[in-house]
């Protein structure tokens, strides 16, 4: 932990919380980070210049540990919605990719400058920049220039968040091993269509 301390400092206790939770989840998870292309702070200045905004540190030292990060249930666990399958939210959502950088490979949908250009362009929303988005959905966690966090609807609502990265993305990873456990439980029984309301 003395290392881990040293690069990443210890000023919020979710930041290691979060590390952890990604370090042992379940293997029926998947998760795909940037690996050794990890910006640096060079790199993420860059990018908070080129955005015209200040990422929340605690994203920033995510950042420096995984870049652009994947994470989804894997299909046989969850097997994809088809076409016009009908169900509650949750159902749709089997993972979550954050935003952000790495090499020069970093597959578009995850570098949060070619999706906050697409987003800005689509939306017409020049004042936010996305950086968390469910699979399965067509709406976006957003960063405003000066760090905070906002909901934005593809219906084109926005709504500020009282969270933090941290808390926002421990929040996303419980939410998704709880509903994995519920939509396994409705395929061992053999029924997708008996959910229940929440």
């Amino acid at each position: 932990m003395g290392l881990f301390n040293k690069i990443f400092g210890n000023r919020d206790p979710r930041f290691t919380e979060l590390i952890n939770q990604i370090s042992s989840l379940e293997h029926d998870l998947e998760a795909f980070g940037a690996g050794n292309d990890a910006p640096d702070d060079k790199k993420l200045d860059d990018a908070e210049r080129f955005l015209k905004c200040k990422f929340p540190s605690a994203y920033r030292d995510f950042q420096k540990k995984f870049g652009g990060f994947h994470l989804h249930v894997k299909q046989e666990v969850w097997p994809r919605a088809k076409a016009y399958e009908v169900g509650p939210y949750w159902y749709f959502i089997y993972g979550f990719v954050i935003l952000g950088l790495g090499g020069s490979d970093i597959p578009e949908n995850l570098n949060i400058l070619k999706a906050t250009e697409r987003f800005r362009s689509e939306a017409q929303n020049s004042d936010l920049i996305p950086f968390l988005k469910e699979l399965g959905s067509a709406d976006y966690y957003c960063f405003t220039a000066d760090g905070r966090i906002v909901f934005w609807s593809h219906e084109g609502e926005r709504a500020l968040q009282e969270t933090d990265f941290c808390s926002l993305v421990l929040e996303k990873i419980r939410s998704l091993q709880t509903n994995k456990e519920r939509k396994k439980k409705l395929l061992n029984v053999g029924d997708t269509a008996g959910w229940k309301p929440d």
